[in-house]
């Protein structure tokens, strides 16, 4: 570590960037400064991420009977990093991971019901097929005013290149019909973290 236009050790620990800017990405917001096995500073790509909503409310989910899954719509992408596919139009339940590795999903549901005793529990699946953790479940009373409610989940995750991920509501409670609405504070984000 030099000072800054001396060429001499730093007892104060100052990098010096007068002399940085071979890389190729030098000034972009989509890479951050790095330093590789050898001590030299290198370019590095951040995250790669893929986040969505959904603009639809009108549409009624319905999740009976029990064991139901049901996809969840993200009609609106907010980011979508080179990795992803997702199309807001066709299959917009759907986002692919075009690159292997580990990555963190998560995803927020706000929903309202005018069903009584409704309980959504949020599932991630992969390639169609639910994995058995849920997420935290939303209850809507639908009585007093409260009509609305959330649910959460999130997970890390190794995918596979070209497996598709997907959000699914399922019925968590005993009612005959499990109806409900999105609202558009719902949320949905890949991140891939290695």
């Amino acid at each position: 570590i030099y000072k800054s236009g001396l060429g001499t050790p730093s007892v104060e620990g100052k990098v010096q960037f007068n002399l940085y800017g071979s890389g190729n990405f030098t000034g972009t917001a989509a890479y951050d400064l790095s330093v590789d096995s050898s001590g030299n500073i290198i370019e590095k790509a951040t995250r790669k991420i893929f986040t969505a909503t959904s603009l639809d409310t009108t549409t009624n989910y319905n999740v009976s009977p029990a064991g139901t899954q049901t996809p969840i719509v993200w009609d609106s992408e907010l980011i979508k990093d080179s990795i992803y596919t997702h199309d807001n139009a066709v299959n917009p339940e759907q986002v692919t991971v075009t690159e292997a590795g580990t990555y963190r999903i998560y995803s927020m549901l706000t929903a309202t019901s005018t069903g009584q005793r409704v309980q959504i529990l949020l599932r991630i699946a992969i390639n169609g097929t639910a994995r058995a953790r849920f997420g935290a479940g939303m209850y809507i009373r639908s009585a007093s005013g409260q009509n609305k409610s959330s649910s959460i989940i999130e997970e890390t995750i190794v995918l596979n290149a070209n497996d598709i991920i997907t959000i699914t509501g399922e019925r968590g409670s005993s009612i005959s019909v499990n109806t409900f609405n999105i609202s558009e504070a719902s949320y949905f984000s890949i991140e891939k973290i290695a």
